[in-house]
């Protein structure tokens, strides 16, 4: 046990000298990011990055050079910027001029090209104006806001309009301001679950005004609101605490300086997984989630000329880096970390063996009993007819719910089935599929499946080339649906509807 003992020790003492070797590589301060991939390119968002940096990039271990590095003021649309007012009357009415104060200042300090979007919230969304870069409009859209005595809805409203973002403005860098004065837990609609998760998908940053709650929930409320800024790269302000309507604004503007970046993907990362991003920018680390799209894009002829476009940035500095290589600097460091991780390894295996041959040594091995064969897993296969008479596996059909599918387009296409555990709906083109979509060509011939799983209901892609979409976001595997959602499939946007 001694000598054991002291083997132990020494590795760990050989994997803290490894870290330490491996520090170096993470002490640039990290910073806030937003990505999009559309077709082959992923384009990046860095706040307070400056176009001027050195800058190093990788997807996994494969490095890559951005073919265009942009000040995110100098972009055509440089940001969306969505203001949501919860216009009820339990808003205080000191609070009232402030919070108008604290968004006019907002839009009267935006970037040129910079459009807004004016929404009230109670039990539903109203926009007062959209996607709107005149600023007399968007002052006349505030001016508009009454506050009623009205229920609010806010997990509701919110996780609508993220996904009315997605779906109408997809690829588009959009910010999030959101007044109120606080959110309940009720469970009408969408669950707080599924707000945050829908939240860290989208990745738009999300400022929140919290305003005085004088009920007797008010302080749980209020945090329940701040916890949503906490979720992305935004911030929380309390009119209780601060009356300073320009400081509120000028720390809403926070994305206005930095860099956009765009990546040509390489092909072979061209596979529908989902890969990490790491970018290192002057003093600065970034870190963001690309999901890769399927297949390659025919490559482009180079030009015989570059024109005058090619360079991203100005000339002084970058034409040296790219000469330079892109990761010239940073290989040394690579190895390094290579051979600490090796060094690593090597030593956890001497360790593992050094203990497998005492104990060799200290006792015989004990009897083993009888290998016992596991039991094989339930498998959910698809049915080529669901028949609601026939008794599930369970024995009862006491967890079965009705599935409805409806084109948002046209809702003449309208589909009804029952679901049950341990059946499979097979969504697509193909007659052998239960829910057959004979009448959009873009659908797969198999698109999709629905099951349930446990109670909730779920969705598994099966199409390679034509991924689905939940909720404007694409699944390479499977996820949960809830009731309410969409499914996009193609062309074809379907609502989904269920109850038991």
């Amino acid at each position: 046990m001694e000598n054991r003992a002291k083997q132990l020790l020494s590795g760990l003492v050989c994997l803290v000298l490894c870290l330490v070797l491996v520090l170096p590589a993470t002490a640039a301060t990290p910073g806030a990011a937003w990505a999009t991939v559309q077709d082959q390119q992923a384009i990046v968002y860095l706040r307070g990055a400056n176009a001027t940096d050195p800058t190093e990039c990788q997807i996994g271990s494969t490095p890559v050079t951005p073919a265009r590095i942009q000040a995110i003021s100098a972009l055509e649309t440089p940001v969306h910027t969505v203001m949501v007012v919860d216009n009820s009357i339990s808003i205080p009415k000191s609070e009232r001029p402030l919070v108008k104060e604290i968004l006019e200042n907002v839009a009267g300090n935006r970037l040129p090209g910079e459009q807004f979007t004016v929404a009230t919230i109670s039990e539903t969304v109203t926009y007062l104006c959209e996607a709107q870069s005149d600023y007399l409009q968007v002052k006349a859209a505030l001016d508009s806001i009454a506050y009623n005595d009205q229920q609010t809805r806010l997990t509701d409203c919110l996780y609508q309009i993220l996904t009315h973002l997605q779906q109408q403005y997809s690829g588009q860098f959009c910010r999030i301001i959101l007044v109120a004065d606080g959110v309940d837990n009720q469970q009408i609609g969408y669950t707080r679950e599924e707000l945050d998760t829908l939240l860290k998908q989208t990745g738009y940053p999300l400022y929140a005004v919290g305003c005085t709650n004088t009920s007797s929930n008010g302080n749980q409320e209020l945090q329940n609101l701040f916890a949503l800024s906490r979720l992305t790269s935004g911030s929380s302000f309390y009119l209780a605490e601060t009356q300073d309507a320009n400081a509120i604004a000028a720390g809403m503007a926070d994305w206005n300086t930095g860099v956009q970046m765009v990546f040509r993907l390489p092909d072979d990362l061209c596979d529908g997984s989902t890969r990490q991003m790491q970018i290192l920018s002057g003093e600065n680390s970034y870190t963001v989630s690309l999901t890769m799209p399927f297949g390659t894009l025919p490559a482009t002829p180079a030009p015989s000329a570059a024109p005058a476009t090619a360079t991203p940035v100005p000339a002084t500095g970058e034409t040296a880096r790219e000469e330079e290589g892109g990761f010239r600097l940073s290989l040394p460091l690579l190895i390094l970390i290579g051979c600490g991780v090796l060094v690593g390894i090597g030593i956890v295996v001497i360790i593992i063996v050094a203990v497998v041959s005492s104990r060799s040594r200290q006792a015989p091995p004990l009897p083993q009993p009888p290998a016992v064969r596991p039991l094989d897993p339930t498998v959910i296969q698809p049915e080529t007819e669901i028949d609601d008479s026939v008794v599930n596996v369970w024995g009862d059909n006491s967890g079965a719910l009705t599935l409805k599918l409806t084109d948002q387009n046209d809702p003449r296409h309208m589909y009804s089935h029952k679901l049950t555990p341990g059946r499979v709906l097979s969504v697509g083109r193909d007659p052998a599929c239960q829910v057959l979509i004979d009448f959009e060509p873009s659908v797969a011939r198999h698109q999709c499946d629905i099951y349930l799983k446990g109670d909730e209901v779920w969705v598994r892609n099966q199409s390679h080339s034509n991924i689905t979409h939940v909720n404007g976001q694409r699944i390479d595997g499977e996820c949960p649906l809830s009731s309410g959602c969409t499914l996009k499939m193609g062309r074809l946007l379907m609502k989904v509807e269920y109850k038991r």
